[in-house]
């Protein structure tokens, strides 16, 4: 990598990280602290078995948590609780923050800045996204350090696999709706048009994902959403590891074709 290369991976870094921090910090303390908390409001099984019948008497209100079926153990119950609202906030942090550094800078005019006539605009989105990926992985990374510390307790015994299957499972729809920012940043001609063509199927799938969960009867809808990805992952209760996969697929699809 020139220098040229380097100065561009270095201001993308810059450009994403102290949002990417914030969001690790925030998600780590969120997902984390829940084990204790239901550990200390439920504490035997006889008052979790109750929790579990409530919840699965009013299936509505699984749409916006998940399946009643988490909230059976300190370490899943964070599972339950936060992380549909965590991966929807991480998938419109990624969504935002990738269409800002492609189609926002080129709106303004800062990539023709950038190239300086050194790199084309092709290997100069490439390198701020290889800047973004930094910051993306440095959150995962703080994340997961929070999330094993504060799941270590004896009331919470989330291991140090379960810790890492759930920061993916906050993070991947993060990393698939960056990549598909990447696509819709060269779809449209503003930012903010660019940001509504991403919007719109974040929502889309984060409604199938809510429906599934909020009727089992349609649980396979799940297949078909980053969302039900994160749920179908299982991080805590068996560990699905190739619910990975999909969203690697499209993040490498998506990418190469917006930056072709």
């Amino acid at each position: 990598m020139n220098s040229a290369s380097r100065a561009l991976a270095r201001f993308g870094f810059r450009q994403t990280i102290r949002g990417a921090l914030i969001l690790g910090v925030l998600i780590g303390l969120i997902m984390g602290a829940q084990g204790a908390a239901y550990a200390k409001a439920f504490p035997d099984a006889a008052s979790r078995a109750k929790l579990v019948a409530s919840l699965n008497s009013v299936s509505a209100v699984n749409f916006l948590s998940g399946e009643a079926k988490n909230a059976t153990t300190p370490a899943s119950y964070g599972i339950y609780k936060s992380l549909a609202t965590n991966v929807i906030v991480v998938g419109v942090w990624g969504l935002l923050v990738t269409t800002r550094l492609l189609r926002g800078f080129e709106e303004d005019g800062r990539t023709e800045l950038l190239t300086a006539g050194l790199l084309t605009k092709r290997r100069t989105s490439g390198k701020l996204l290889v800047g973004f990926l930094g910051s993306f992985l440095a959150a995962c990374v703080l994340a997961f350090m929070l999330i094993a510390a504060l799941g270590a307790s004896k009331t919470v015994q989330l291991s140090v696999s379960g810790a890492a299957y759930t920061t993916l499972a906050v993070f991947l729809p993060g990393l698939f709706f960056a990549a598909l920012s990447v696509l819709t940043s060269q779809l449209a001609q503003t930012r903010g048009r660019a940001v509504l063509y991403g919007l719109a199927p974040l929502l889309i799938l984060f409604v199938i994902r809510g429906a599934a969960n909020a009727d089992t009867s349609a649980n396979q809808l799940k297949r078909f959403t980053p969302f039900g990805w994160s749920d179908l992952l299982n991080p805590v209760l068996g560990a699905e590891p190739k619910w990975i996969l999909p969203t690697v697929i499209f993040a490498v699809v998506f990418v190469g074709a917006g930056l072709y």
